[in-house]
């Protein structure tokens, strides 16, 4: 009965607790204190279109419990913590592209503030029928038949997961962490370019780096007209040097599940 943005996520999010070797069965995180952070940009649409048509045909009668659910924004965040029993907070932060990265900070903000101790960070995200023809009004989406050189993104959709937990207790369980989270900043006013060059440089500061530090460079670019600004920002905050890849170009554009 889930969307299939719910199923998504509860799979990204069994496989990285299994990861992070604290089991992935349901009930997992009972009596643990652990929360959950999703992004999330579109929701499960299909979903909501449903629900909200049974209401304008049938009125308050047509309101379907069971598709209501999945409705909102918040059901994967609430279908997380309902299966493993994380029972902590439960976060669903709404955005573009960059919401993946700002439920990592929030994650990661959490655990070391010492309200919870581990920490689920998800995004799901499922190309509907309604989404796709909302890009392709506005011409946002690539054309893949070669007959246009017009920048735009390629729709994807999946889900990815983490666990963010403290370095002492990571190593205490015997895991085997894959990543520091050192710094993280985020910027809503203001051009693109300079809210991420000030975003980046904020984040370097945290961590206790400087921009000459930086080697490798993730970049959310993905075919569209921003890749500009977004090369121009980085530019402005990191050292001449780095090398810059940017997934999109194979899983295409999932939002925050790609970012």
């Amino acid at each position: 009965r889930a969307s299939l943005m719910t199923k998504f996520a509860l799979v990204s999010a069994k496989e990285a607790l299994i990861d992070a070797g604290l089991g992935g069965s349901p009930g997992c995180l009972d009596g643990f204190p652990a929360g959950v952070a999703s992004g999330v940009t579109h929701g499960s649409l299909a979903y909501s279109c449903d629900f909200h048509r049974g209401i304008v045909l049938e009125g308050g009668a047509g309101a379907s419990p069971a598709l209501f659910s999945d409705s909102v924004l918040n059901a994967s965040t609430g279908s997380i913590s309902l299966a493993f029993s994380a029972r902590g907070p439960a976060h669903t932060l709404i955005g573009g592209s960059a919401v993946g990265l700002q439920a990592i900070g929030l994650g990661a903000g959490l655990v070391r503030s010492g309200v919870i101790r581990v920490c689920i960070v998800s995004c799901a995200e499922v190309m509907e029928e309604i989404s796709i023809n909302a890009y392709s009004r506005f011409a946002h989406l690539k054309k893949m038949d070669g007959s246009s050189k017009k920048a735009g993104f390629v729709a994807g959709e999946g889900a990815g997961a983490l666990v963010i937990e403290s370095l002492e207790d990571a190593v205490s369980r015997g895991a085997h962490p894959v990543a520091e989270v050192a710094g993280w900043s985020f910027r809503t006013a203001g051009s693109i370019r300079d809210g991420l060059a000030d975003a980046v440089r904020a984040s370097l500061k945290m961590s206790g780096m400087e921009r000459t530090d930086v080697r490798h460079i993730i970049s959310g670019a993905n075919g569209g007209p921003s890749d500009v600004d977004e090369a121009e920002g980085l530019g402005k905050a990191i050292a001449h040097g780095a090398t810059v890849v940017s997934l999109k170009g194979y899983i295409g554009e999932g939002f925050g599940a790609s970012s």
